[in-house]
């Protein structure tokens, strides 16, 4: 099979070349990145489905909030002006549905003639006048200023735009643009969703790129240092870089964009595609004084490896298969492409290494040393076994005694660094505001009551009451209070006697639509109404706790009435946290199986299987028991890295083991068998370990978290797979296969 690549190698390149060129605008279109909901979950998920009914009823719930602050106070001429002339600017734009702020709030009032509104602000109202109106409309000042009158508050809320998740960034920045116009950059600062899926897009491409380059010109590096050969660099990168290209043409001719998973791709290509590498230069340069030429010698090479490259490819390609057993689609598409790359890695191994392999000079020193040095250290693990089998075990047990203390959470803002704008700006928002995200939840009320029923209303208030005690709640703005303000503008201290009336409370609600027009259809749909609470950015798992209380408080004061649900993005951030948790179980749990019938089939021997199985679980307890004892959660960022790892120990043992396994059935002892392994297969562990652990440890520079803990979970992962093949693998194999 060598032989025939071999002959038609060319013809191959050409064909693959060919389709590099092909593939071109599918790879621009795979580079464009996409972290919309879409991408977490099925388009049959309850949970998104239900954001979509929610968004039919009140419109896109991405709002924009702007904070403008202003230490000499925003009560004042100048900003009488101001704010109403921001606000008509940003309503003139056609991506903005509608503004709710300062610039066009009106106060509803009543003289002999009925009822009558007018501005809030005008060019020639006194600042006394101003805050007299607000004074008599409490719910109206709290939800524009701050107590202190230096705070104002801007909701902007976009359109529902058919393709607005790909026109987020240009969209939000043409709002900024807009404010810039008419205010400081310094006063005015930004939060919510689509701020934050903006930002986090930004540096999703900056870290792909940058780290991209630096990890191939790294890792390469090494490389080029250990073989001191210019063609084994071009020969890994060509493999690596052949792979991605490809993969990511499949990618985007699928329709897929780049995301927070699949960022990590091409390093995955790297980390797998090299090992494969390694271990063919490993055994070119043992073959290097046979006889025959130097093609025949490479071909030679490539042969001996070409049973365990397979077996360890079909391996890792099963372990990130079995991504497709997670209920969100990142996850998938995340486990099906990685296969493929693997895969593609696999054949590039193969197709460049028939062409450049027999014109590389390795200066194989360090393959040399590496030998001396594995073979010194699989003696002195015989020598010390008990010793060793000490350490291993402590070693162990304090990663399993870590592994209880292991959570699952996901803070999307945790993702950026301290320093980074979104970061500052949602500070700065809660130092001066307040709590500002936007908890959403809709009232449907029950047979025999209406939004305008005195009962539900009141309800509603007590719910507010309540809800307004917890940790982190400042705010409550629902369709009760728009009732409850209008009647406040009427009635004064009365207020509380009114709100019980019927008829008060449904001439309130024709005064609602009939001065708020374009506002009343966001808080009231049909027979569906909203209550929007304003709370704290905060974790997945402490909003969920969250929302689990507030469906108590509900339920004790407003279940008599109306179905209480929460609706919009929050609900689906908490779903995150339970699906990462089970697909990271899932998916361990069924490449581990599939794993380990691959080893069996393979090995024909179930003892020595069990026996190859156990280097690959240990880096596993170990990178989870050092995530527990470090406080580092599973999400988002780590939600694959069992796979992983998985695939990287796997590759490692199965080289040694099949090593292994011809030397026994050659007729050599256990012992032999062991000693002649670990000189032949370890120093491409060795350093195949050095080479990634120092590219992978430079990603601890990038911006994103994601990018951070894949590096760092990644070199603790590749460290560990070391200390498993060169300590623990010999134990075993010297206390269980001694035949």
């Amino acid at each position: 099979m060598i032989r025939l690549l071999s002959q038609a190698r060319y013809l191959l390149l050409t064909l693959v070349i060919t389709a590099c060129v092909l593939l071109f605008p599918q790879v621009k279109k795979a580079l464009v990145v996409d972290n919309s909901l879409d991408i977490w979950f099925l388009q049959e998920d309850p949970a998104l489905l239900n954001y979509k009914q929610y968004k039919s009823l009140f419109g896109n719930d991405e709002v924009i909030v702007m904070i403008v602050r202003d230490e000499a106070g925003l009560i004042s001429h100048k900003y009488n002006r101001l704010f109403p002339a921001l606000t008509a600017a940003l309503e003139a734009r056609p991506e903005v549905h509608r503004v709710l702020g300062p610039g066009n709030a009106k106060v509803i009032e009543k003289d002999e003639l009925g009822f009558f509104s007018q501005p809030l602000l005008s060019p020639g109202s006194a600042s006394s006048e101003i805050k007299k109106r607000l004074a008599a409309i409490p719910l109206l000042k709290n939800q524009l200023y701050s107590p202190d009158y230096k705070t104002a508050r801007f909701i902007i809320t976009p359109g529902n735009i058919t393709d607005f998740e790909n026109r987020r960034g240009e969209i939000l920045q043409a709002i900024k643009n807009t404010v810039s116009r008419h205010l400081n950059n310094d006063q005015t600062f930004y939060g919510g969703v689509g701020i934050i899926y903006t930002e986090l897009n930004k540096l999703s491409e900056k870290d792909f790129g940058f780290f991209l380059f630096s990890g191939y010109a790294l890792m390469f590096l090494v490389l080029s240092l250990l073989h001191r050969s210019p063609l084994a660099v071009l020969y890994a990168i060509a493999t690596v870089a052949l792979s991605t290209w490809l993969t990511f043409g499949v990618y985007g001719a699928c329709g897929f964009r780049l995301n927070l998973m699949t960022i990590l791709l091409p390093m995955i290509f790297i980390l797998l595609g090299v090992m494969d590498i390694m271990h063919v230069l490993n055994e070119y340069a043992l073959v290097t004084k046979a006889s025959g030429t130097d093609r025949e010698r490479a071909l030679k090479a490539l042969s001996a490896v070409f049973k365990p490259c397979l077996l360890t490819s079909l391996t890792t390609m099963a372990g990130f298969l079995a991504a497709l057993s997670s209920p969100m689609p990142i996850l998938k598409t995340f486990g099906v492409f990685a296969a493929i790359g693997v895969g593609f890695c696999f054949v590039f191994t193969y197709l460049l290494g028939v062409i450049l392999l027999p014109s590389i000079r390795s200066k194989n020193y360090s393959t040399k040393v590496a030998a001396r040095l594995s073979t010194t250290l699989a003696e002195l693990v015989v020598r010390k076994q008990k010793l060793f089998s000490l350490i291993s075990i402590a070693l162990v047990v304090f990663c399993c005694l870590g592994i209880f203390k292991l959570k699952s959470d996901t803070y999307t803002l945790g993702y950026f660094p301290p320093k980074n704008k979104v970061v500052t700006d949602n500070h700065r928002i809660e130092d001066t505001w307040g709590a500002y995200m936007p908890l959403e939840f809709t009232i449907e009320p029950k047979a025999g009551f209406s939004l305008k029923d005195p009962q539900l209303v009141m309800a509603a208030k007590d719910f507010e009451t309540e809800v307004k005690k917890l940790k982190g709640v400042e705010r409550v703005l629902g369709f009760h209070s728009f009732y409850e303000g209008i009647l406040q503008s009427e009635h004064g201290e009365k207020t509380d006697i009114a709100i019980q009336s019927k008829g008060a409370v449904k001439l309130a609600d024709r005064t609602f639509q009939r001065f708020y027009p374009d506002l009343y259809p966001q808080f009231i749909s049909g027979k569906t109404g909203r209550i929007t609470i304003s709370g704290h950015m905060t974790s997945a798992m402490s909003l969920s706790k969250k929302l689990d209380t507030i469906g108590t408080i509900a339920a004790n004061t407003l279940e008599k009435y109306a179905r209480v649900e929460p609706a919009g993005y929050q609900p689906m951030y908490t779903s995150i946290v339970k699906y990462v948790t089970t697909s990271q179980i899932n998916s361990f749990v069924l490449s581990l199986l599939v794993v380990a019938a691959l080893i069996m089939i393979y090995l024909k021997n179930i003892r020595l299987a069990i026996i190859a199985l156990i280097p690959n679980i240990i880096p596993i307890l170990i990178m989870f028991g050092i995530m527990g004892w470090f406080g580092i959660y599973i999400d988002t960022a780590t939600a694959s890295i069992a796979a992983i790892i998985l695939g990287i120990a796997i590759d490692d043992t199965i080289h040694y083991i099949y090593h292994y396994n011809t030397l026994k059935k050659g007729g050599r002892t256990a012992a032999e068998a062991r000693r002649l392994t670990a000189g032949h297969v370890l120093p491409a562990v060795i350093l195949t370990a050095i080479l990634l652990t120092s590219g992978y440890s430079f990603m601890l520079f990038a911006s994103l978290k994601t990018v951070q803990l894949f590096g760092l979970l990644t070199s603790i992962a590749l460290i560990a797979g070391l200390f498993s093949e060169l300590l623990i693998f010999p134990l075993l194999l010297h206390r269980f296969d001694t035949d």
